[in-house]
């Protein structure tokens, strides 16, 4: 079976071997960053949120204007980039052959609150694939 994860590539290459994304993740944020205008700012605040969360884990939605815990949602949370396209990055953090994983499973950009339940549903089905 092919891993449904896989290390960052997108938008740079992310050196930290316990983070990692569902493997459609880097593509579908590149869609979004690309066509945006602003990707050197993207990219600034999304590295500087990578090191914060691999750093502190379960700790980093101490730090809430960066990361925030999902409601009604007992291990999904969520990097926030606010710049002009509000982004979000749904994550998990999950075992996987007895290590210990952040996988970032799916991006969007929130526009209402109302865009996180498709976000939701489909980090759900991701974290189904993962295990």
């Amino acid at each position: 079976m092919t891993e449904k994860y896989s290390n960052i590539l997108y938008p740079f290459e992310l050196n930290n071997a316990n983070i990692k994304s569902y493997y459609k993740l880097d593509e579908e944020l590149r869609d979004i960053i690309e066509e945006s205008g602003s990707r050197e700012t993207f990219i600034r605040l999304y590295r500087q949120r990578l090191k914060f969360l691999g750093d502190r884990k379960y700790r980093a939605i101490d730090k809430r204007d960066w990361f925030e815990s999902l409601k009604n949602e007992k291990d999904l949370y969520a990097i926030k980039i606010k710049n002009k396209l509000n982004i979000r990055i749904v994550y998990t953090m999950m075992k996987i052959k007895d290590i210990d994983f952040i996988i970032l499973l799916s991006v969007f950009k929130e526009k209402d609150k109302k865009d996180y339940e498709k976000a939701i549903r489909t980090a759900r089905k991701r974290m189904g694939e993962i295990k």
